[in-house]
């Protein structure tokens, strides 16, 4: 399995083209078995909503501290490949 994880605040102007890219990446090379999972960072735009329209993935909010490398370590926790 092959884990995609994307992290963000405020990122909503380009998450649809983000994982649109990821579903043509998985389609292309014919991967049998994957994940996409996203990690917000308190966003306050549409980010959210937009994950929301792609029920496959998996999103999580930080609640408390947020940066990049927290992001980052929440989604390789959570990932399964």
């Amino acid at each position: 399995m092959i884990s995609f994880i994307v992290i963000g605040y405020n990122e909503g102007h380009k998450l649809k083209t983000c994982f649109k890219s990821i579903y043509k990446c998985v389609e292309f090379n014919r991967l049998p078995s994957y994940e996409v999972i996203y990690v917000d960072s308190k966003s306050d735009d549409k980010s959210l909503e937009i994950v929301k329209e792609f029920p496959s993935i998996k999103a999580f909010t930080i609640l408390g501290d947020c940066n990049a490398a927290i992001g980052r370590n929440i989604g390789a926790i959570e990932a399964k490949g």
